[in-house]
């Protein structure tokens, strides 16, 4: 990984989270703490005298000085100031070349040009091959002629977009006359200064690529403009077209447009909304969710809850976009089920409009689920409540910043730390607060923020969650087993089944239904674990069995060493559909992380298992 992606990683999380490890850092880097300590160290002489991370009480933190100038950093300005010694640097010079070629481009003439040797060209012409696929475009060669590159103009700006721009500068199409006037049309100021700076590079790049005579001339698929014909847009467009005489055609506005059409701004018109296009996505996304998972889900429920949010990630995926992680990779620890149902929805998405999701989205939509799984149908239970001991202005910018992720379904009201009552807090979804809570109700999430930068600078991270609920070991027939030692999966899955059927706890069908269920849809999940289940007709109560192998086996669909086995009651009634709801969340709990893993692995007997889940105190 070069140098600066490694700079912008690292700022990245000790923006998203006050306090950070040398182990955190090396699990989220991949790399040793050698490593890290070393990037660190370079990456403190190039933001000198405006932000600095300081190391103390084992944690990194990053102490910001010049808040402003902070914000040009993280627009990009480090990848321009790389030298050709870097490989990134030579690659986006590369990829210039070919984009801004209307024929062949020569090994040589590229050696020649970079000062540096024809193989090592070759090394970075090999990644960009792997690069630009990711896009849909193909780089392609002639014998004695060059290279060049195959495919649309989109897809061309989004990699001058991501890959160029920032590490060679302007492409010269837009004046400092042009960039100075959109500060001059009225309405633009609604926008923050991260999507403003977006819609900046946009414009730059677009008019370069037009006074070239690379057009956009074909609509973008799947991608939605829900700011057509805002008066505010049309204003920009009129200085855009009269300054640098072009016409801009409706798909030129469409690609212009995007960095306003990917959150909830204020120029949204939900007119446009392809309603057609967008249930479509969704039932798709569901029925790879049904395929997966035995649970009732109420889909109209969630479509109506997750239409808004769903608008946005969709032109998000189109343009290859991330969203800032607001909530730090921490749903997945304390919305486990929901970030499960989230991750193989999405998956099933991005198959569907050729988009490879970020798992930053998936965080965001699991949020989705957990609203619908816990049945929070009624208008109080869609609200967030903000604790706030910094003033009004911190609290309006943490509201802000949920609204563009959550939509403005989502309700948020703000006490003080003085002014709040648990009894209060009750009615809420979750809460967010900028203080350690002495009290608060153990059925409501608390989402603590830590990290708050010169009143303006705020990024968020969830906290430990507690929801108070532990199930009834009565109400399951629990199993637990190491496994004798086997040769493939369905062998381990053969020999759980089993022993079920020996014991009379599942029914005589219950065995084909589990394989006829495997071969039309594995379920072997990552982090080493399979969840086969299948409806049982044998009994009312819910089948949970838990195998454990003694060393790890290797499928063509991963690694396994835990295989959850359930047997779901044909008929579901409100009780029985919680208690799976909670089973499922403390499954996933049981291998959350290493040293929970490592402690189920040292268990041999049922009756060990029975008392260690309830010692973690997820069974009562």
């Amino acid at each position: 990984m070069a140098i600066v992606n490694r700079w912008y990683q690292i700022l990245q999380i000790l923006a998203a989270k006050k306090y950070v490890s040398i182990d955190d850092l090396k699990v989220q880097l991949h790399s040793s703490a050698q490593t890290i300590k070393k990037c660190i160290s370079l990456l403190n002489e190039e933001i000198y005298g405006i932000a600095k991370i300081v190391f103390e009480n084992g944690y990194f933190e990053l102490q910001i000085e010049e808040y402003d100038l902070f914000l040009e950093i993280m627009n990009g300005t480090l990848k321009g100031e790389l030298d050709f010694n870097s490989s990134t640097k030579r690659i986006s010079y590369i990829l210039k070349r070919l984009l801004d070629s209307n024929g062949y481009i020569l090994i040589d003439d590229l050696s020649e040009e970079l000062e540096t040797s024809r193989g090592t060209v070759n090394k970075d012409i090999k990644y960009l091959k792997e690069l630009v696929s990711t896009f849909g475009v193909q780089l392609s060669g002639k014998t004695n002629k060059g290279m060049y590159l195959e495919g649309e103009e989109f897809n061309f700006r989004l990699l001058y977009l991501y890959h160029v721009y920032d590490f060679l500068g302007k492409s010269a199409g837009l004046s400092e006359e042009v960039i100075d006037s959109l500060e001059e049309v009225e309405g633009l100021d609604q926008l923050d200064q991260i999507s403003i700076n977006l819609l900046k590079k946009v414009i730059d790049i677009s008019i370069n690529r037009i006074q070239n005579n690379h057009r956009i001339e074909e609509r973008i698929i799947h991608y939605t403009n829900y700011a057509q014909d805002n008066a505010v847009l049309e204003t920009l467009f009129y200085h855009i077209e009269t300054r640098c005489r072009i016409t801009l055609s409706q798909y030129e506005r469409d690609f212009i447009s995007f960095p306003i059409t990917i959150t909830n701004t204020g120029f949204i018109n939900t007119k446009w909304v392809d309603q057609e296009q967008l249930e479509r996505l969704f039932r798709k996304m569901m029925a790879a969710i049904h395929d997966n998972f035995l649970i009732e889900i109420d889909d109209d429920l969630l479509y109506a809850e997750m239409q808004h949010h769903l608008m946005f990630l969709i032109n998000r995926m189109v343009f290859h976009l991330e969203t800032n992680d607001l909530f730090f990779n921490e749903i997945e620890k304390n919305y486990p089920f929901p970030y499960e149902l989230a991750k193989v929805g999405i998956t099933e998405l991005g198959k569907q409009i050729s988009r490879k999701p970020s798992n930053i989205e998936i965080s965001y939509l699991a949020i989705y689920f957990e609203l619908v799984l816990r049945q929070t149908k009624n208008e109080e239970k869609r609200k967030i409540a903000i604790i706030c001991s910094t003033g009004r202005g911190t609290a309006a910018l943490i509201k802000r910043q949920v609204k563009a992720i959550l939509g403005k379904e989502i309700v948020i009201e703000q006490f003080s730390e003085h002014a709040y009552e648990v009894e209060q807090l009750k009615h809420y979804f979750a809460i967010f607060t900028t203080i350690p809570l002495k009290d608060s109700p153990p059925e409501v999430p608390v989402i603590r923020i830590t990290n708050i930068f010169d009143d303006k600078w705020i990024k968020n991270e969830w906290g430990k969650l507690s929801r108070g609920n532990r199930l009834n070991q009565g109400a399951f027939t629990i199993r637990f087993a190491k496994l004798e030692k086997k040769e493939t999966y369905e062998e381990y899955l053969s020999q759980m089944v089993e022993r079920l059927l020996h014991e009379q706890v599942v029914d005589d069908a219950f065995k084909q239904f589990i394989f006829e269920r495997e071969q039309k849809q594995t379920t072997i999940f990552n982090n080493g674990v399979a969840f086969p289940h299948a409806v049982n007709k044998k009994q009312e109560q819910i089948v949970f069995y838990l195998g454990v192998l003694k060393e790890p086996i290797w499928t063509e669909a991963g690694m396994i060493q835990f295989i959850f086995l359930m047997g779901i009651p044909e008929n579901i009634n409100e009780k029985t559909e919680q208690e799976l709801l909670e089973l499922y969340d403390t499954m996933l709990k049981m291998v959350a992380t290493p040293e929970i893993r490592a402690e189920i692995l040292q268990l041999n007997q049922l009756e060990e298992f029975l008392v260690y889940i309830k010692m973690k105190g997820w069974f009562m």
